[in-house]
């Protein structure tokens, strides 16, 4: 039973990292179409970069497993805030 337990636990693992690499490539497949600026308000990011959004945020039902890069958005720390505190209003 354990050899079967082991069996199955590497095979997660290993479908772990194939999906974290997929998602590292995707992630950086967004920040090349950003070109170094933000996505919405199209100015250089401020000191905290730029970083991934979920247009479908997790909260709001969107999944943590993205497979498109059309479902993000590279958007520096101000517009970032923003988009959050426009959806929790």
């Amino acid at each position: 039973m354990s050899k079967v337990l082991n069996t199955v636990k590497a095979q997660r693992q290993r479908e772990k990292r194939a999906w974290q690499r997929e998602q590292h490539e995707i992630y950086a497949e967004v920040r090349a179409r950003a070109n170094g600026l933000c996505e919405a308000c199209h100015l250089p990011p401020d000191w905290r970069g730029l970083s991934i959004h979920h247009l479908e945020m997790r909260k709001m039902g969107g999944s943590k497993r993205v497979y498109q890069s059309s479902a993000l958005q590279a958007l520096c720390g101000r517009c970032h805030g923003n988009m959050h505190r426009l959806v929790e209003k």
